[in-house]
């Protein structure tokens, strides 16, 4: 029997959201359960990324609170710089697995953030659990990360 995932992908209106959601529509484990931006609930996802029409014709836009009472197993996270902290621990604690596309758990270090970013990290523990790298080399490493 085929295993499928449910996935959440926020920042879904920007760019980089629109890429994931390009490439999960083409997965064949993946579904995605929201599509989540701020400015956006309620439209259509094609409306905004009209080449995806045909994969997500139904799929709307919802916001934070609508996105964490989905039960999804991964959670993409194309967020703006700063912002994905609090969601990367609220779905840790449920148990998700997660793909972080900013700048908030991208180095292992936090002297190495303060330098690059300005401020302190807001959780320096995440840094600890993070790994940056194509996972078909890093099947090891990868064992239980985020």
């Amino acid at each position: 029997m085929k295993m499928t995932f449910r996935a959440s992908v926020w920042g879904a209106s920007g760019m980089a959201g629109g890429e994931v959601l390009r490439i999960l529509a083409r997965h064949p484990n993946i579904k995605v359960e929201c599509a989540v931006s701020k400015s956006k609930k309620g439209q259509f996802v094609w409306q905004t990324h009209l080449n995806l029409r045909n994969e997500y014709g139904d799929l709307t836009f919802c916001d934070y609170d609508e996105a964490f009472l989905k039960e999804v197993d991964i959670a993409y996270l194309a967020v703006p710089h700063g912002t994905a902290v609090p969601v990367i621990e609220k779905y840790l604690r449920g148990g998700a697995k997660i793909a972080d596309l900013s700048a908030d758990v991208r180095l292992s270090s936090s002297k190495d953030y303060e330098k690059w970013y300005g401020s302190p990290h807001l959780k320096p523990d995440l840094l600890t659990r993070q790994f940056t790298g194509c996972p078909s080399f890093m099947e090891k490493k990868s064992k239980g990360q985020i």
